[in-house]
């Protein structure tokens, strides 16, 4: 596969996303400022630069001009609970399955569907309809079962985190494999800032994540984990990792290529990688990154 880069769709759906802008309450004056700044940081931006990488800027400029800002802590939060109130449910179709760790992995892969970056019209019918339906999620069962061998081995596991909502799916899965590989030390990265609906130390808490394992955030408001801005700690937790998961696009797409041992789960919600990976959209994706096979 061709490595990513930020090419016209990148751009396209950068300001596409990020220009409607008629209701924000901002004079036409802030607002045509606000346009041009937003055409610079993207056609500014390095070729090589991640789409979330570009957005951290955008948010930046947003909230200097008062532009779709808005309090996203009250969405990540309904989405917490929400998740919360299946979880008893969830461990229970765990519990009672034949290959346990196989069954987690389906619940945290659907997880991944909450995503207002991709999807800001998320319906709560269409979620509940997906884990009802968890027997229909398929994967690359090669790499499942090499994700399978390497936890056996493992000493040491750095999970990258993504959204709010999701992160509960997060903490089913990591208990499994608490319960499967007790062996096996277990450090969870979040977003170190709020942005979109990702998940923050604030949200970690609020699921219960920090009474089981420890969660550290990455001290950035990146929608990805950038290695080269990243805390020093962050950094550390994923070099002495035996192998990382990685949760979402994001993470995947500021990952991409660096050769660790990354296993990637995430949904393929964007038509620019549907291609690049040649599978259909909404797929449900494990790739590890040394395997991957980049030009």
């Amino acid at each position: 596969m061709k490595k990513p880069y930020l090419d016209y769709q990148c751009i396209r759906c950068l300001i596409t996303r990020n220009l409607k802008i008629d209701e924000a309450e901002a004079t036409d004056e802030d607002k045509t400022l606000y346009v041009r700044e937003l055409l610079k940081i993207i056609t500014e931006s390095p070729k090589s630069s991640s789409a979330p990488d570009v957005v951290e800027k955008i948010n930046k400029l947003q909230k200097d001009f008062n532009i779709f800002t808005f309090d996203c802590k009250k969405i990540k939060s309904y989405y917490n609970r929400m998740i919360l109130e299946y979880e008893a449910e969830i461990q229970q179709k765990i519990n009672c399955s034949t290959d346990k760790l196989y069954t987690a992995v389906r619940y945290a892969l659907i997880g991944n569907f909450i995503d207002f970056g991709a999807n800001s019209n998320l319906k709560d019918d269409e979620l509940k309809k997906l884990i009802d339906n968890v027997d229909n999620v398929n994967f690359d069962m090669a790499e499942f079962n090499s994700l399978k061998n390497e936890l056996k081995q493992a000493k040491k596991i750095t999970y990258l985190a993504d959204n709010c909502g999701e992160i509960v799916f997060d903490k089913i899965l990591i208990k499994c494999i608490k319960e499967l590989y007790p062996h096996i030390e277990i450090t969870v990265i979040v977003r170190g800032e709020d942005v979109l609906n990702d998940v923050t130390l604030e949200d970690a808490k609020e699921v219960n994540l920090c009474d089981i394992v420890k969660v550290i955030d990455n001290g950035t408001a990146i929608a990805g984990t950038n290695l080269n801005r990243i805390s020093k700690q962050c950094l550390e937790a994923i070099e002495s990792a035996d192998l990382i998961i990685s949760k979402g696009m994001g993470n995947f797409e500021t990952l991409i290529g660096c050769k660790k041992n990354i296993f990637y789960l995430f949904m393929c919600k964007c038509m620019k990688f549907c291609k690049i990976l040649e599978v259909p959209l909404n797929s449900y994706m494990i790739l590890n990154d040394k395997r991957l096979e980049i030009e």
